[in-house]
């Protein structure tokens, strides 16, 4: 019953509205309104447009970040690799120089002990020939003057006995005295150089561990500091992000939800064809909503998703190269460690040969002392046998005297050769033996000057080498400070490296952020714009109610209007039928004049 009423109602408005349809008033405002219509879904294929163009432009932008930072991590991993076989081949090259500069080393002390063993061959042999050369000369000498000696023979004696004793005490008081003042000062020299380049080489050691252990601890604090603040900004974004997209789009479902909840409200008490009309276009309408949202918020979960993906690679990859980093900082630490631990192994085993090279020196030290004993033992000796032999001379020279004067007897009274004779054979042995004897002097005491003097050539030898051995030092201090500063620069650009790796994935980072906030805001806008749409789809449904308003209005004026009994009848009045006609039309124009202007008010309050 109820149907077939509202058929029979909507059939008279269908009869009413098309009746009413020819006028110009109705006309204009159905116009009007089909051209809001039009621009409604002009502006919303716009919107769906450039929100496509929107989403393409920031996958676009999402595409070449991605290929930018893969470039970047390209460039970065080449560095690095150059930077490792730069360090590589540097490590190589200086181990090639020194062990080049050992070889070098060795072979120098080898051709200088070579030169030193042909040098002292040729000195003694140039000794020897000089020596014997002297010796035939001082033969030939003493025979040509052996006459002159025999008549000065107790002078020249005392004088050469006084002379060998001044000289021998004074060239052994000399050589003591140098001698032990020589072993002295270079004893201290070396406990001095010893114990300043232990104790100079322990602070080092000391002070390079430390600084080690400190730049270790403080890089790894650093490294730890940076991934516990990346970490925490990432998660922040990460929960900001969610929970503000969770809210908006629960507020975003909240209000759809209501205004279809209201437009069904409003739609089920309109008429049929309205309803229909309205219901395509909110269809449509809502269709295009349904269609954009959907985009949006799968669009949004994608590149939440991407976002979240490049987040947790990029934290696993600085992890990663944190480990990496970390690990070389380990790697050189032990490599640092194993050169300090060679470099005082060298160093204990030079320690080592200059206390073998001072024992050595304390051995020929001592010998030298014992062949000095025993040189002074064969001068005392020598001395010994000299005043014998100056006590037999005089016993001679007395009985030679003698002799003479028996002979001058013998002479005067009978000549006898015999005993003559003798005398000369018995003089020719003495001085043959006193000339022995003086001969192994001389040769005794050249023997010990030779030794004095080898003794001391080997003294000034060592201490060339000591020095030799102490420069050295000096130059393994300065390859150690070297490659310390080497090995820091090394590690500075290590920690430049990884700070500007941060610094980019900080960068990155950030970029995604502002880039998940624009897309936001275009979500934002692109809801504003749905609601816009709403918003006037209300205001199309405020207007057509008010149409429906008129129109039942009207209708009920003209059925107030209508005469009863005869004077309703089409032929009551006939002569005035035109003038009651435009009377009527001009009342029904009047009236709907009045409601139009009632709609008008009531459409421009719709939209506030």
């Amino acid at each position: 019953m109820h149907e077939e009423r509202m058929k029979s109602i909507s059939q008279d408005y269908e009869t009413e509205i098309e009746s009413l349809r020819g006028d110009a008033f109705f006309k204009r405002k159905y116009e009007e309104l089909e051209t809001q219509h039009n621009e409604l879904q002009t502006s919303s294929s716009e919107a769906a447009e450039g929100h496509s163009k929107a989403l393409e432009a920031a996958k676009a932008e999402h595409a070449a970040a991605v290929a930018a930072l893969e470039e970047k991590e390209a460039e970065h991993q080449k560095n690095l690799d150059a930077l490792r076989a730069s360090h590589a081949e540097e490590l190589e090259s200086a181990k090639n120089s020194a062990s080049g500069d050992h070889d070098a080393h060795i072979a120098e002390l080898d051709s200088l002990k070579e030169n030193h063993a042909k040098q002292l061959e040729v000195i003694k042999n140039e000794g020897a020939s000089t020596h014997a050369e002297e010796l035939e000369s001082i033969k030939a000498a003493h025979a040509s003057v052996l006459d002159a000696l025999k008549k000065e023979h107790d002078e020249e004696k005392e004088k050469l006995v006084a002379g060998h004793k001044s000289e021998l005490a004074s060239v052994k008081d000399a050589s003591e005295t140098t001698h032990a003042t020589e072993i002295a000062r270079l004893m201290s020299e070396l406990d001095s150089a010893r114990e300043s380049g232990e104790t100079a080489h322990a602070i080092e050691l000391e002070s390079l561990k430390a600084k080690l252990e400190a730049e270790k601890d403080a890089s790894d604090k650093e490294h730890a500091e940076a991934l516990a603040k990346a970490q925490e900004g990432i998660e922040a974004a990460k929960n900001a992000g969610d929970e503000a997209h969770a809210a908006e789009i629960a507020k975003l479902k909240a209000d759809l939800e209501a205004a279809r909840d209201a437009a069904k409200k409003s739609l089920e008490a309109e008429l049929e064809t309205a309803k229909e009309e309205v219901e395509k276009a909110r269809e449509s309408n809502s269709q295009a909503i349904e269609m954009a949202r959907y985009e949006l918020e799968k669009n949004h979960a994608d590149e939440v998703e991407k976002l979240l993906e490049f987040n947790g690679e990029v934290i696993e990859r600085m992890k990663r190269e944190g480990g990496d980093a970390k690990k070389e900082l380990e790697e050189m630490t032990l490599a640092h460690t194993k050169t300090i631990e060679d470099m005082m192994a060298e160093h204990r085993s030079n320690n080592s040969h200059l206390e073998d090279k001072l024992a050595q020196q304390a051995a020929s030290n001592a010998e030298l002392e014992a062949s000095l004993k025993a040189a002074q033992e064969s001068l005392a000796k020598a001395q010994q046998e000299v005043e014998d032999l100056s006590q037999r001379l005089a016993q001679e020279k007395t009985e030679r005297f003698t002799a003479l004067a028996e002979l001058e007897e013998a002479k005067n009274t009978k000549p006898d050769t015999s005993e003559a004779d003798a005398l000369k054979r018995e003089l020719a042995t003495t001085k043959k033996f006193h000339e022995d004897v003086m001969h192994s002097l001389d040769l005794e005491l050249k023997g010990t000057q030779n030794m004095l003097e080898e003794r001391r050539n080997e003294v000034v030898a060592s201490q060339k080498q000591v020095a030799s051995l102490t420069e050295d030092l000096a130059l393994v201090k300065k390859e150690l400070e070297a490659f310390q500063a080497q090995a820091d620069a090394s590690k500075k650009t290590a920690s430049a490296d990884y700070q500007d790796l941060n610094d980019s994935m900080t960068a990155l980072v950030e970029e995604a952020t502002t880039k998940a906030k624009d897309l936001q805001a275009k979500l934002d806008e692109t809801v504003a714009k749905v609601e816009d749409s709403e918003k006037k789809i209300e205001v199309l449904e405020a207007q057509l109610k008010v149409k429906d308003a008129e129109i039942a209005e009207a209708k009920a004026n003209a059925a107030v209007a209508k005469p009863k009994g005869l004077s309703a009848s089409r032929f009551a009045n006939a002569d005035d039928g035109d003038n009651a006609a435009a009377n009527e039309d001009a009342a029904e124009g009047e009236e709907i004049d009045d409601h139009s202007s009632a709609a008008l008010a009531s459409v421009r309050k719709a939209p506030a």
